[in-house]
């Protein structure tokens, strides 16, 4: 489900100048509980991919992505 990681790069270069597999990795995991939970992100929201990049940055865990996700997007608003 949800796009491969590096299409949010398109959008947010400056954001992916050095990373590695696991950072990559954990974009792609956060991204996707998001997009599983509260629908697919449109063009114009993968330019706030950045702010995905900050929270992994931050040691946001897949568990408080989760709670989040689920605080906001109590149900799934796009048909996927």
């Amino acid at each position: 489900m949800g796009r491969p990681w590096h299409y949010a790069c398109l959008y947010a270069p400056s954001a992916f100048l050095y990373f590695s597999s696991a950072f990559a990795f954990s974009l792609y995991l956060l991204v996707n509980i998001y997009e599983r939970r509260c629908g697919i992100l449109s063009t114009y929201g993968l330019k706030y991919s950045r702010a995905f990049a900050n929270m992994y940055n931050v040691g946001i865990s897949k568990e408080q992505m989760i709670a989040a996700t689920s605080k906001v997007c109590p149900e799934k608003k796009h048909f996927s």
